[in-house]
């Protein structure tokens, strides 16, 4: 079978990046069966690391004999386990079974909204499924371990130019200022300094620059996953974003 990978660099060797990265399927190199989703996956990452060239990386992936030899585990749907499953990644609570590979639904930016009004509280879980039910999803297949990676073949890439679709701005209002709320809470809380710093601190940061731009896709990331790059801004001075 066909699968592809969207990113600003043509991966040609993929490899399993080791870290908390606070990814909705965890840690672990990241496909999918559609090009269109890869694709736009690749211009996100351009948008974020201002970029005008992307690329679509594309491989064989002999999923019968995988099947056969190696541990996956499939997520027919976005269910009540699967919403579990990737708020639990997206807080660094990793499973303790771990397997080779997980499939199952991606997220657009309809479903990023319900998780994160669901992370912090807006939505219980059964009003988040509810929401979830309504959307139609791509899927992608992640690759948790370098034993599965070896039933991947590089086939070729094509490369992405500029472009791409944006949010309604009153949406992506109400949607920032819900996660700024939660991510200056966070920073106040590890940092032990009062909320109006925090704020401060925030919203001199190079992260906050690119997560007020809608395009960047930013806002998608957790509040463990922007606390984790707004305290990598503060060590080295840069942010780099995992590519999955």
């Amino acid at each position: 079978m066909i699968i592809y990978h969207g990113s600003t660099l043509c991966v040609e060797k993929p490899e399993i990046i080791a870290g908390e990265n606070f990814l909705d399927f965890g840690v672990g190199f990241y496909t999918t069966t559609s090009y269109q989703q890869a694709e736009r996956l690749a211009r996100t990452k351009m948008r974020r690391e201002n970029k005008d060239i992307g690329y679509v990386s594309i491989y064989e992936f002999d999923y019968e004999k995988a099947k056969k030899e190696t541990k996956i585990y499939k997520f027919s749907k976005a269910d009540m386990d699967w919403l579990r499953f990737v708020t639990n990644n997206r807080r660094g609570v990793f499973s303790e079974k771990p397997v080779d590979m997980n499939i199952g639904p991606v997220a657009d930016d309809n479903v990023y909204e319900s998780i994160r009004f669901f992370e912090t509280g807006i939505l219980d879980a059964k009003q988040t499924v509810k929401r979830l039910k309504t959307e139609k999803l791509q899927d992608q297949w992640v690759f948790h371990t370098d034993k599965i990676l070896d039933y991947l073949k590089f086939v070729e890439y094509k490369e992405v130019r500029r472009g791409g679709c944006r949010m309604g701005q009153e949406q992506f209002i109400l949607m920032m200022s819900n996660i700024s709320a939660t991510l200056i809470a966070k920073i106040a809380e590890k940092q032990n300094i009062l909320d109006t710093e925090a704020l401060e601190k925030l919203y001199s940061s190079n992260l906050y620059s690119l997560l007020e731009q809608e395009d960047t896709k930013v806002w998608q990331y957790s509040t463990d996953m922007l606390y984790s790059l707004y305290e990598q801004e503060l060590q080295s001075g840069e942010l780099t974003f995992p590519d999955v």
